[in-house]
């Protein structure tokens, strides 16, 4: 047998195996003799039928084939394994010549991305000082203000911005309603742009009692049936409602209902350690996301370009299903975005192919620093989860089985990160 491996591209190699003489020569007769075991002829018995008289019976297209399937079982796990390559797919096969005397076979053979690790420790990443100044604590109390608010009845005078207004309305197009237009003593804020534009605006001057007809325009990003749309609002207002701010003291932070504090002081240093805890958490995040972009633009991922489009077909497909469940289109999304389609599949193979190369970054990382999951960690993992769901262990490894790799490259990927930002100083 002679062979031939050359790469054509990225993570693509073409294998050209050649075989002739002898070598051939039994590969066929084997393939005979084997078919030949299931070959009936009237006037013999199984197998007992002379021997070119069963040839006869057997298609030369179904002996080549046997022939070439018992010669790739031979030869083709071995080559691929001396020449150090790792199949990511199913390889492609074309036979480009075969005879009674010779065959000749290109295998195309996609391979596992292979990655060549930049450095990965000590790299110095700038950290960003956090800082809680007056004015974040201060809008976290008014947070506690505004969700301690109660509503009163407004008794006299018209609608204003920030008010709560108790309304009947029904939407129509033309003189015919639509479905989901319709409600009756809804209760919207005004200002909190719940609505589409254009809507809360028109309810602001109205009073208690009063009937009104709004018209509006549907944004082109709404459902297809109502996009674009011209619609108007019968509308009657029951009643107006003003929003009372509790006193920001003592009391105000017991609303809190927090164990360490009773006092408005110990209201403000309980959510000065909240954020400082919480703006250290997110520095922290996004020094890790530095430290990863550093370290995986300074490696080379070798990626198939027949993988990636895979991926990328894949990712498409799976986006225009979940478009067709929310009642749109792949077309009016790429409308919506504003996006050619040519753009949004090219941004999205380069998004494609960022993930895939940081995929396997990660993984070489924990293959060279024997970074593993143990079977005892998932089973933690899982015990955790059966008891925060009120579930036997056995229950929630039968619900998330098709997920179980996932959960372990999401643990696996958790520990190369602790691990980077331990060699890193992060």
């Amino acid at each position: 047998m002679e062979k031939d491996i050359k790469k054509i591209e990225e993570g693509t190699y073409e294998i050209t195996l050649q075989t002739s003489g002898e070598e051939w020569n039994k590969e066929i007769e084997s393939a005979y003799n084997k078919l030949a075991k299931n070959v009936e002829i009237k006037g013999f018995r199984k197998g007992k039928a002379p021997k070119d008289m069963v040839r006869s019976r057997i298609k030369p297209e179904k002996m080549f084939n046997e022939a070439i399937n018992s010669f790739l079982e031979k030869n083709f796990d071995k080559v691929i394994k001396e020449a150090g390559l790792a199949l990511f797919d199913q390889p492609h096969l074309h036979v480009e010549k075969i005879s009674n005397e010779e065959l000749t076979l290109k295998i195309h053979a996609v391979v596992e991305p292979t990655v060549e690790l930049g450095n990965y420790k000590n790299i110095e990443i700038d950290k960003e000082v956090v800082v809680v100044v007056d004015e974040d604590i201060d809008a976290r109390i008014k947070d506690l203000q505004e969700k301690n608010a109660e509503l009163t009845v407004k008794e006299e005078g018209t609608v204003e911005d920030g008010n709560t207004v108790i309304i009947d309305f029904e939407g129509f197009l033309g003189d015919k309603p639509f479905e989901g237009g319709k409600a009756s003593k809804y209760q919207l804020e005004i200002g909190s742009n719940s609505f589409i534009p254009g809507f809360e605006e028109q309810i602001i001057g109205m009073k208690s009692g009063e009937d009104k007809d709004i018209k509006v325009t549907f944004p082109e990003n709404y459902t297809p049936e109502l996009k674009g749309k011209e619609a108007t609002f019968k509308i009657h207002l029951h009643e107006i409602k003003v929003k009372e701010l509790p006193s920001i003291d003592d009391e105000l932070a017991l609303d809190a209902n927090l164990d360490d504090v009773s006092t408005l002081e110990e209201l403000k240093e309980h959510y000065r350690k909240e954020l400082f805890a919480e703006k250290e958490a997110e520095n922290n995040n996004k020094s890790l996301e530095k430290l990863l972009d550093v370290i995986v633009k300074g490696s080379k991922v070798e990626v198939s370009k027949s993988l990636i489009d895979r991926e990328v077909s894949s990712r498409i497909e799976g986006m225009k299903a979940d478009l067709e469940r929310q009642g749109t289109t792949y077309e009016d999304y790429l409308e919506q975005i504003k996006t050619k389609e040519e753009d949004f599949v090219n941004n999205t193979r380069e998004q494609t192919k960022n993930n895939i190369n940081f995929a396997f970054v990660i993984m070489e990382i924990a293959k060279q620093e024997k970074i593993e999951v143990s079977e005892e960690e998932i089973d933690k993992d899982l015990e955790e989860i059966a008891k925060m769901y009120g579930q036997s262990v056995e229950n929630i490894k039968n619900m998330l089985q098709d997920r179980l790799h996932g959960l372990r490259q999401d643990k696996l990927f958790r520990k190369v990160y602790d691990f980077l930002k331990t060699v890193n100083n992060l």
